[in-house]
């Protein structure tokens, strides 16, 4: 237990049904979840792209999260995004 908090904030879970507003863009969520994080807002742009890239849904940023597949909403719902 002495590293567990050096690997505390590399932890995450996501629920087996992660339920994220459908009427929301892919890029409309990450930028709500970068708030939701206290990213400032000058950071909020690149973290929102460095997400996208990191889950492969470059091509998707404009689509409503409830046209996603499951797999991409996993992927977007992944703690390892931020």
């Amino acid at each position: 237990m002495r590293n567990a908090e050096k690997h505390r904030n590399s932890i995450g879970s996501l629920p087996q049904r992660f339920a994220a507003p459908n009427h929301l863009t892919v890029s409309g969520f990450l930028t709500l979840s970068a708030w939701w994080r206290r990213v400032p807002g000058r950071q909020r742009k690149s973290a929102v792209e460095q997400a996208l890239r990191m889950t492969s849904l470059q091509d998707r940023a404009g689509s409503k999260v409830g046209h996603l597949s499951g797999g991409m909403l996993c992927r977007l719902g992944s703690p390892s995004s931020w």
